[in-house]
């Protein structure tokens, strides 16, 4: 069997250019991987020639159903605490869901009251 310094003559490369070759195969194995992903997470997009009022006007509608379900699930909330408060006759807990079910009720007809006052 021969010995290790022969192998390495032998071969043409030393410990070090061994080293050398497999950091930049790992350096070139990286790089790649990075381009693929970058590549791979390209999406085209396609604008539509919308008036951007008409945009601010959907993203209103969006807003004000939100804000419209959220009054919708309160006055339901001030209802049930309304309703508790006569069974246990408790004239905090039922002046609480008058001002749970009043506030749910300005929340839902938020836009309406906006348009009344001038606002909208």
């Amino acid at each position: 069997m021969k010995n290790k310094k022969e192998m390495t003559v032998k071969n043409g490369k030393g410990k070090a250019e061994r080293a050398a070759s497999a950091k930049l195969k790992r350096l070139l194995y990286t790089a790649l991987t990075a381009a693929v992903f970058v590549l791979s997470m390209s999406v085209s997009v396609f604008a539509e020639e919308e008036n951007p009022l008409t945009i601010l006007s959907n993203l209103e509608e969006f807003i004000f159903g939100i804000i419209r379900g959220i009054g919708i699930i309160m006055c339901g909330y001030g209802g049930l605490q309304i309703g508790t408060s006569f069974s246990t006759h408790d004239p905090s807990q039922r002046t609480m869901g008058i001002m749970t079910f009043a506030g749910g009720i300005i929340a839902a007809f938020s836009r309406q009251i906006l348009t009344l006052i001038g606002v909208g």
